[in-house]
């Protein structure tokens, strides 16, 4: 956050859902639910630093290619 303030940048919260092989990726929406009220935390903290910030949701088989 204090390098985003200083180079007038923006913080992205990011988190990755990961649905085993041969599930589709649709059944991962559903576990995004749980994960929004803490990024939606992040995004309002930073905000209230003065730094603008969004939340990023990646859904995949496997978190290292997501």
């Amino acid at each position: 956050m204090a390098l985003a303030s200083k180079h007038s940048g923006e913080l992205v919260a990011t988190t990755v859902v990961e649905v085993p092989e041969g599930e589709s990726l649709f059944t991962g929406r559903r576990r995004t639910r749980e994960m929004e009220p803490l990024l939606e935390k992040c995004v309002r903290f930073a905000e209230s630093k003065g730094v603008p910030a969004k939340s990023v949701v990646k859904i995949g088989h496997r978190a290292s290619q997501s």
